[in-house]
């Protein structure tokens, strides 16, 4: 600075200042103990040093009329060190927490008088609009042919009106889904941010959170489900974004941090089996050794069926079902928007194959199960019972009994209901929120009714998989609970949503535990008296959204 001045010449410093990274290093001075602590003493001392800077330049008189001073964070504070007040998150998290920062803008002769001592907050921009702007304040003039990601926020640096950038977006590294230091928290993959709207999501779009942060600056209430169109005009411009983007080479650098592992007692070979990720977009199977038998790409998915043939039933999308032969070579098809529902909202989470051949189809949006023969045919059509209506969640799991009856999970109401052979309601269970307050989220810190599956036990009893109830019930004809799975019951393992769930022929119960996160299993197989036999977790190959599973278990 010296120099320039001496040489009246313009000068640019760009100081990034790492005392206040961790770990912290205090002068030995002010050494205290406790991260808290050490994290202010470094904090002073970094001050201490700024502020020779600054006096140089304020006491300078040319230097202070003609020098604009930006100091600004890169993130959110590190927990346990700084706060982040009112804010949800820390660093790593693109929650406001993790991403709001301040910007303090000094510059007596460049900053308008008036705004003097002000707080500008409507301006909303990125530091990546501090080059084009900076650029602007100081007269130069760049090539055409450098394109910029940011834009000019200058009269918003002058205090002489707010400026916001638009839609911003973010996007954090795969091999970071948890942030050691927020403990089990499974955090969104991308985020943006349009005016008052913020939309956080994973990379496939799904998980979505909606806030509105005019209303509630501390992201406490996601409203996704309220604001259809909202939802779906950003999660498009969200994954679109993320999608033109370079590929992260995160994911196979971050194997070692995302370990996989297969835990059983010394006795029992690991069962081999065949899952599905929608977050990964794989179905694959996995030998009982942990070896990849296949792999091939799929969609998003909330059913499979192993059939008695060896074929396989899935869907490829939500409206797209088809049958595998043994060599993996498509037999069979059926398009869901066919039969009546050409641009209908439409989507399918479960389907099943028939003793008689035929299969069912199970609608949401349109509310209703179809069995369709091997042409797609309509051979039976059977309205269904919704309360809340949701294209997305009107049902998840259902399943034709022995007895001709459908057992179906209707998610968004919370209810499981019996249907006789031609649509009758004739037995209802509602899930109980056994005195607790709902929570918005997928992970395990949310909390509902929006229950996954159900099937019938041949003692009659109905198996339940509460989804973000985290728990499994048995549920007797009289609605009386005989038997409960808790979300802490195991030692070691959270459960997030129960999805599909399974009695085997050994009295054990088998199920599958989605989004819980790579600290816990994705599948786990438990005794009457909850103790753990078998758990099955693969990060590497699946993801956090791992909802369905055919185990051979016999």
């Amino acid at each position: 600075i010296k120099e320039a001045d001496a040489a009246k010449k313009p000068f640019y410093l760009n100081l990034w200042p790492d005392d206040v990274h961790s770990p912290f290093w205090p002068p030995a001075d002010q050494w205290q103990e406790g991260k808290q602590e050490k994290y202010r003493a470094v904090l002073e001392a970094m001050d201490t040093q700024l502020a020779v800077l600054f006096e140089h330049i304020q006491n300078d008189k040319e230097l202070a009329q003609n020098t604009l001073i930006l100091i600004c964070s890169d993130n959110g504070p590190e927990p346990g060190a700084g706060s982040a007040g009112p804010f949800r998150g820390a660093k790593t998290t693109l929650y406001e927490g993790g991403i709001r920062s301040p910007l303090i803008v000094w510059g007596p002769g460049i900053v308008a008088q008036e705004a003097s001592g002000s707080t500008d907050t409507e301006s909303c921009f990125a530091a990546f609009d501090l080059v084009p702007s900076l650029l602007e304040i100081a007269g130069i003039q760049h090539s055409e042919e450098i394109p910029f990601d940011g834009m000019d926020v200058s009269p918003a640096l002058r205090g002489e009106q707010s400026v916001s950038h638009g839609p911003m977006y973010w996007r954090r590294p795969p091999d970071r889904k948890m942030y050691k230091a927020l403990g089990d928290t499974v955090l969104p993959d991308l985020a943006v941010r349009d005016g008052n709207w913020k939309l956080l999501c994973d990379y496939d779009g799904q998980n979505i959170q909606l806030f509105d942060l005019q209303k509630d600056p501390g992201e406490k209430n996601n409203i996704a489900a309220d604001f259809e169109k909202v939802r779906a005009r950003l999660c498009k411009q969200l994954v679109s974004w993320h999608e033109d983007l370079p590929l992260d080479n995160g994911q196979s650098l971050g194997v070692q941090e995302m370990q996989k592992a297969r835990v059983g007692p010394a006795n029992v070979t690991g069962y081999s089996l065949i899952a599905a990720d929608g977050s990964k977009k794989t179905l694959a199977k996995v030998n009982s050794d942990g070896s990849v038998a296949w792999k091939v790409p799929c969609g998003a998915i909330h059913d499979i069926h192993g059939l008695p043939n060896g074929h396989l039933l899935y869907q490829d999308g939500w409206t797209h079902i088809i049958e595998l032969d043994q060599s993996r070579q498509k037999v069979w098809e059926y398009d869901a928007t066919s039969n009546g529902n050409a641009n209908k909202k439409i989507e399918v989470h479960a389907f099943q194959r028939l003793a008689n051949g035929d299969t069912m189809i199970v609608e949401s949006g349109p509310a209703r199960i179809l069995e369709v023969d091997s042409d797609g045919a309509i051979k039976k059509d059977i309205a269904l019972v919704i309360d809340t209506p949701s294209h997305h969640s009107d049902t998840r799991n259902v399943r034709k009994t022995a007895s001709g009856t459908y057992l179906v999970a209707h998610e968004k109401d919370g209810v499981v209901r019996e249907y006789d052979s031609v649509g009758k309601v004739i037995w209802e269970f509602d899930v109980p929120l056994f005195g607790k307050q709902p929570k918005s989220g997928h992970g395990p810190e949310a909390f509902g009714d929006q229950v996954y599956s159900a099937v019938r036990l041949e003692n009659g009893n109905t198996l339940i998989g509460t989804g973000n109830g985290h728990s499994v019930l048995e549920v007797t004809p009289d609605k009386e609970i005989v038997w409960k799975l808790d979300q802490h019951d195991l030692p070691g393992i959270t459960l997030a949503w129960v999805t599909q769930v399974r009695r085997l022929r050994n009295g054990n119960t088998l199920f599958v535990n989605c989004h819980a996160g790579p600290k816990n299993p994705q599948i786990i197989e438990v005794t009457p008296d909850k103790d753990v036999v078998w758990t099955y977790r693969d990060f590497e190959l699946f993801g956090n959204a791992l909802p369905v599973a055919v185990v051979e278990t016999e």
